[in-house]
Parts: C-alpha cells; structure tokens; sequence
C-alpha cells in the first residue's frame, strides 16, 4: 500500500531577500529535482508588496505544461502584506521526460510597468523503474550503444562538424529516447525516438565550430525507457583551429 501525503510548506517571512520591482520575495526560482512518473512534487515561495498600493499579480500560464500547476494563495496583495504563490508537478500526468526548465512572467496588472518579473521553474521527469514488476523488467527495452564517443578530428573554424551515435534495441519492447539535453555549440540534426526490438537508431548531432577554437570537449545526456540505461553520457571530442 502507497500512502500520498500532499501540501504546502509556508516560507519564513525573515528570507525574504529577493526584490523584483515593489516585490520582496524569498527566491524566484523553483527546482523540484527528480520528479518519477509515480509522484507529485509541492514548492512554495513568499512574496510581500513593499509598495504603496494594491497589488494583483497575474502569471503567463501560456508557457506551462498540463502536468506543471502555479496559483497564489492570494492574488490581491495589500501594502506590507505577504502572499504566497503555490507551485506543484505531477509526474503522473502527461509531460516531457528527461529535463525540463519554464520561466514564467509575471507583473502587477494595476501597474504593469513598476513590477516585472520571471519565476524559474526546472525539474527532471524520469519513469519510476523502482515500482516494475518482475513480469514488466523481463519485457523492458534495451539500449546498446556501439559507440558513446565521437571524435570529429580537426576542422577549421567554421566548418562542419558531424557526429553521429549509433544504438540498438537489444531489449523486447520498444526502446524510446526520451530526451537529449545537449551542451553549448551542439544541435540536433536528427534522431530515431523510437526503435523497435532488434533495431538499431541513430543520433546525429551538428556541432558548430563558428564561434569556438581549440581543444573541444562536449557532453551529451540521452534519457531512455530503459530501467538499465535511463540516463547515458555522451562524449563529442575535436580539435578547432583558427582561421
């Protein structure tokens, strides 16, 4: 039996630091860490009005996945007074594996221009392998990397820098990639984000040597469906010489 315990945590008004326009705020931004497709994830933060007048704080909630929840206990603050906004995550509900960053903005309708802000929200969303069966691990997915590192040799600045990853499924399911968050200078050229039982896949990265010179030394983080390999390192090494 699985027992859910949801709810907030009220912030201490003495760390409220962080001052955004007429707002005093303990922070401004929110990392809930790992969140599993299993649970749900609760942050709190105070804000005050340090202004003269009545605010009303109004969030862009356009930006905001289904699975990602922003409120206020309080829209309509009064001077000197405290409010808190209410941020949860559920990872039960549908979202984006792998990691996640949103920032939201916000101001005070009655004087848009005088506070301005952005909240920060990050968090990872990874599959809860830790309550599979036996039954459900015995037909997961597997992935095979026939390399894990890249080396594109050397190449003027400006040039064209190529690197390809080639995988396979070696499980009894369908493996899928769940995300790629990739470092500075490095894109996506394309990639297979489902591979079948005895498939293989390939990951193909452009890395662009315009605007960097020297020894380069990149990694790439790939999150999977595989219980095994949830999260695999990648490594893109070069040589960049100056024009």
């Amino acid at each position: 039996m699985v027992l859910r315990v949801n709810g907030f945590i009220i912030p201490d008004e003495s760390v409220l630091r962080k001052r955004i326009g007429q707002l005093k705020m303990n922070r401004a931004e929110v990392n809930f860490g790992n969140v599993y497709d299993t649970a749900i994830k609760f942050d709190t933060l105070l804000v005050r009005n340090e202004s003269g007048h009545e605010m009303e704080l109004e969030f862009d909630k356009s930006v905001l996945p289904a699975n990602l929840s922003l409120s206020m206990s309080e829209s309509l603050i009064k001077p000197g007074e405290t409010s808190t906004i209410l941020t949860s995550v559920s990872g039960d509900k549908e979202g984006k594996y792998g990691f996640n960053q949103y920032r939201v903005n916000f101001i005070d309708k009655a004087y848009p221009d005088s506070t301005k802000g952005q909240l920060i929200i990050t968090f990872s969303q990874l599959e809860d392998f830790g309550s599979w069966k036996n039954e459900d691990k015995s037909k997961a997915p597997r992935i095979d990397f026939f390399n894990k590192t890249c080396d594109f040799g050397s190449k003027l600045q400006g040039e064209k820098g190529e690197c390809e990853f080639r995988f396979e499924n070696k499980g009894k399911s369908a493996l899928k990639i769940r995300d790629i968050r990739l470092p500075s200078h490095v894109s996506i050229l394309r990639y297979d984000e489902v591979v079948e039982v005895n498939g293989t896949g390939v990951i193909l990265l452009d890395v662009d040597t315009s605007r960097i010179t020297g020894t380069l030394l990149r990694y790439v983080n790939v999150t999977t469906n595989c219980p095994t390999a949830t999260t695999v390192r990648l490594t893109i090494e070069g040589e960049v010489i100056e024009k």
